[in-house]
């Protein structure tokens, strides 16, 4: 056995790090329009909670789930003055990156991040099964602007995060997306020594060796043998290793290769049925995305088929955050020696997170939830409202119910969940709207009353307007008429330089506009402007270094950025309240003088 050990070492040797591979499904069966498309259930990864599955097959290419919302959460850890904090978000947010005009929010992107509370947050990774993209989301104010809205900043400008099909889908089928190999290295004490890509092939490699071994030598030997030998390889615990099959036998070795590998068994154990679906889950594509109906409020969600009074609207797991002060921005202090510092007796705002969350006026907890497209669900009031809220029946910590809010800081999962359901029958396409409260109808018609556009709003477009498909029919203004107002960057493509007869720099210069003018050959509007850099002198000032002046140019040859926090959004005039949770089914425990007295 010694000798035999000796043999296999090397092999032993090389597991290392990785993920889990799978064979690509065949997608040969079509459903009736009418059945549920996308499951909430049980995750078929041990600890994971709850994870997303097809209840239909889907062809490579084909949408899976509606466009949804994302929104940043800006400086965090700068408005929380860099301490460790509770922050359950941090385990499902993105990289800001997802979105790719999200890296204006700020002056830097260390401490940005996108929440997707959609796809982002719902569907699991196994990186060798992964089954959805995401597609490109846009940015716009749903045609909100900050001069006529007061709905202005009170929504996220970031939506249409889709997800569709990278390969053929089984009904039944484990829906998944790629984290990422950096989300499971910068997370193996939570998650254990999670197989990466690169293991699935290190373990094929070990299978096959140890096939061969079986074949040669092993026979000759008592099958527990086998068995006890690739225990050794079993324990070792890393990430190759827990890509192997837990039993061997010459035969299973055999079929596991010729069928596609170690990645064969995390796919065979990533389905379930539609029965058991429908058993143990919940649908979640009962809603799609649109423009609201509703004044102010920017993007609703609709119903995508017709849904009984009582019946599940959609399910939400939520993510909780046990003390809502977390979410106060501040202004800042003086300089000192460089550093910029909060202002803890000058708080400005909130994180636009607010606004997506469910709370109530006596407590500091707050629920943030993350089902597909629940976060587009708008206020109506009264007999307006089709939909309501309730616990769900079944969830990971009922007993947090009864508990205080502290006890929520343990548990890095989502425990708790809200059911959206129907108050009355709801046609198909009708917008789906909840009842968020009379605190939150108090202070929405308070900020409406007290509302007037900011200064210099009449000047304002966001960098996202001005780059859009309509801008050759956009007038740009001159530096004389005042330009953008300080709210956005102007650039030159180099490409324009070039034609002029002038070396480019690079692919794009800093520009100001001088003068516009109608181009007399064909009454097209065409445009002067003057290059120049931005140097910082000795004192810390901005000098401006003026270097080439171009004429006859294009609306097309501008583009433009967003200066950092000069988007609605993150203006202290935008709107911030939380959704209320009703009355009736919030907690007594979380109550600020329950929890008081329970400290």
């Amino acid at each position: 056995m010694r000798l035999l050990f000796v043999r296999l070492l090397p092999l032993i040797v090389s597991v290392s790090v990785g993920s889990i591979s799978s064979i690509s499904p065949d997608a040969s069966s079509s459903n009736n329009d009418n059945e549920c498309g996308v499951y909430l259930a049980p995750s078929t990864i041990p600890g994971a909670g709850l994870g997303m599955y097809a209840g239909k097959s889907f062809g490579k290419g084909d949408r899976v789930t509606y466009g949804d919302i994302i929104f940043p959460i800006v400086e965090l850890n700068w408005h929380n003055g860099h301490e460790t904090f509770f922050w359950l978000w941090d385990e499902y947010t993105w990289s800001y990156s997802v979105e790719e005009s999200m890296e204006f929010e700020t002056e830097g992107t260390t401490d940005l991040s996108a929440a997707s509370p959609g796809i982002g947050a719902a569907l699991n990774c196994i990186l060798s099964l992964v089954n959805l993209e995401d597609t490109f989301s846009t940015c716009d104010n749903a045609g909100l602007h900050r001069h006529n809205d007061p709905g202005a900043g009170a929504i996220t400008p970031y939506h249409g995060r889709a997800s569709k099909a990278t390969r053929p889908i089984t009904e039944g089928d484990e829906l998944f997306i790629d984290y990422g190999e950096n989300y499971f290295e910068s997370r193996k004490k939570t998650y254990g020594p999670i197989p990466l890509a690169e293991n699935i092939k290190e373990a094929d490699t070990l299978l096959y060796h140890f096939h061969v071994l079986q074949h040669e030598v092993l026979k000759y030997y008592p099958d527990s043998l086998s068995q006890d030998l690739w225990n050794i390889v079993k324990d070792l615990n890393t990430r190759t290793a827990n890509a192997l099959p837990t039993y061997v036998t010459e035969n299973n070795t055999e079929t596991l290769l010729k069928e596609g590998g170690t990645g064969k068994i995390h796919q065979d154990r990533s389905r379930r049925t539609v029965a058991w679906l429908q058993e143990n889950g919940q649908c979640m594509d009962n809603i799609r995305n649109g423009l609201s109906e509703i004044p102010q409020a920017g993007r609703g969600a609709f119903a995508t088929r017709a849904l009984k009074q009582g019946s599940l609207v959609a399910p939400a797991p939520l993510i909780h955050i046990p003390n809502k002060a977390r979410l106060t921005m501040y202004d800042t202090l003086p300089p000192d020696e460089g550093v910029i510092s909060r202002n803890t007796s000058a708080p400005v705002h909130q994180q636009l997170l607010l606004n997506y969350c469910f709370g109530h006026a006596n407590s500091n907890v707050l629920m943030s939830p993350y089902g597909v497209l629940v976060n587009l669900i708008n206020h109506g009031s009264g007999e307006k409202a089709n939909t309501r809220i309730v616990w769900s029946k079944e969830m990971r910590h009922t007993e947090w119910l009864e508990q205080p809010p502290k006890v929520m800081e343990e548990d890095w999962h989502s425990g708790l969940s809200f059911d959206f359901v129907a108050l009355r029958d709801i046609e198909e396409g009708d917008e789906l709207l909840i009842d968020y409260g009379p605190d939150w109808q108090a202070a929405w018609d308070d900020h409406v009353a007290h509302w007037k556009a900011p200064d210099g709003s009449n000047v304002y477009d966001a960098a996202y307007e001005l780059n859009g498909i309509d801008r050759a029919d956009s007038t740009l203004p001159t530096m004389a008429e005042g330009g953008y107002g300080g709210s956005v960057k102007m650039w030159i493509h180099g490409a324009y330089i070039e034609i002029a007869g002038h070396e480019s720099p690079s692919h794009y210069a800093r520009v100001e506009i001088v003068d516009r003018y109608e181009d007399t050959n064909n009454g097209e509007i065409r445009y002067r402007a003057q290059t120049f850099k931005e140097k910082e002198t000795k004192d810390s000032q901005t000098e401006i270094d003026y270097k080439l002046m171009l004429w006859s140019l294009p609306r097309d040859a501008f583009v433009f950025d967003d200066l950092p926090y000069t988007r609605d959004h993150v203006q202290s005039w935008s709107f911030r309240h939380a959704i209320g949770i009703p009355d009736d089914m919030f907690p007594n425990a979380w109550k600020l003088n329950a929890t008081t007295a329970a400290a």
